[in-house]
């Protein structure tokens, strides 16, 4: 049965409509998928820089970490000659025989603990840790009473000696960037 004639112009507007809302809905469509696309091309070019910086990053760690080694063997060869000198010096009579025990980066520690907190070695006992890569942390502690007398942490990497303050529960800085 035919529509009657002014219900014609209602389904002119209605196929009108329904025409206008398939098309707006091809074009969001489409539209997120392009929106999709461009996401999907950044996210490969930032993938891409950010492997290409990981791998600049990890060739300059490398030459650092050749840099530092070579670095620690000469204060390790250093060391060792000056202490070998301070046993010459004592007529036999090692002073620092506490430190003997420890490797040489150890007792390069002790040794700039015990100038910064004026300590004499020998007075102390020292247990050395590493409670973080490219981090030593030494608690001295008195060889008579095993009491724990402070506690320091060095930072390798920047050169940093920090001591722990107990009433602030904090490291206070006592050598480094000054």
């Amino acid at each position: 049965m035919p529509p009657k004639k002014g219900h014609q112009g209602l389904v002119a507007v209605l196929v009108a409509l329904v025409v206008v809302l398939a098309a707006g809905a091809g074009y969001f469509y489409w539209h997120d998928q392009q929106t999709q696309k461009a996401a999907a091309q950044a996210s490969a070019q930032s993938a891409k820089a950010a492997a290409q910086s990981s791998s600049a990053a990890a060739s300059s760690s490398k030459e650092a970490a050749a840099k530092a080694s070579a670095s620690k063997d000469k204060d390790d060869d250093d060391l060792a000659k000056a202490l070998a000198d301070a046993d010459k010096d004592s007529d036999g009579a090692s002073s620092r025989a506490s430190s003997h025990s420890y490797s040489g980066t150890d007792r390069q520690l002790i040794s700039l603990i015990a100038e910064y907190d004026d300590l004499d070695a020998d007075d102390y006992d020292f247990t050395v840790s590493v409670p973080a890569p490219s981090m030593k942390q030494v608690d001295v502690s008195t060889k008579d009473g095993h009491d724990l007398y402070a506690k320091y942490r060095y930072d390798e990497i920047h050169d940093l000696l920090s001591k722990y303050n107990d009433s602030t529960d904090k490291w206070e800085l006592i050598k480094g960037d000054d």
